[in-house]
């Protein structure tokens, strides 16, 4: 069996879902699970939980707002009866005013059978403000890879929009993490 858990350090546990579906049911949003509070303001998921204290412990600082939800930090959208997570607000690309969340073109490459691994991040441009980089790790490194990087941006470019499509694929062996084990996040090439 397998359990999602979304939880904050702030907010503590939010909710599990086992249903093997990406994000979690839209009725979460007006029955909450346990308890735990959740609604979207502006595209993202925010979170109240009245038996965690408001404030880090030991200060006066306040994570929570008056009404005591916490803002995530998380973009969401709602899909057929789910919320979806688009990814870190913080992490988002700007291409030429267009939003692009880099775990949404990780999801997508990550879903052809020749990816392994995947990471997207931003790569500075005059005329864009940015463009979108993506690091790949291919289950069989020895294909032809002028061949595979066409074939990798046709297959992104028939399921997102033209600005989300990756301006250079970089091909390498491992992708890095932090300390926790998550991708590294660098912004810029």
């Amino acid at each position: 069996k397998i359990s999602h858990i979304f939880a904050s350090t702030e907010a503590g546990v939010g909710f599990s879902v086992t249903d093997l579906k990406a994000g979690f049911p839209e009725a979460f949003l007006a029955t909450p699970p346990s308890g735990v509070a959740l609604k979207i303001e502006n595209g993202r998921l925010f979170i109240q939980n009245a038996e965690v204290s408001r404030q880090y412990v030991g200060t006066h600082t306040s994570f929570a707002n008056n009404d005591g939800w916490v803002d995530t930090g998380d973009a969401v959208t709602v899909k057929s009866g789910r919320v979806l997570f688009l990814g870190r607000e913080n992490g988002v690309i700007n291409v030429g005013g267009n939003k692009v969340h880099p775990e949404e073109i990780e999801y997508i490459l990550l879903s052809h059978p020749q990816v392994m691994g995947a990471r997207a991040f931003a790569k500075s441009n005059s005329i864009t403000g940015a463009l979108v980089i993506a690091e790949v790790v291919l289950k069989k490194p020895e294909v032809d890879q002028q061949a595979m990087k066409k074939e990798l941006r046709e297959f992104v470019a028939s399921k997102l929009d033209t600005y989300k499509v990756p301006a250079s694929i970089i091909f390498v062996t491992e992708l890095r993490s932090n300390s926790t084990g998550k991708l590294y996040r660098k912004t810029t090439l």
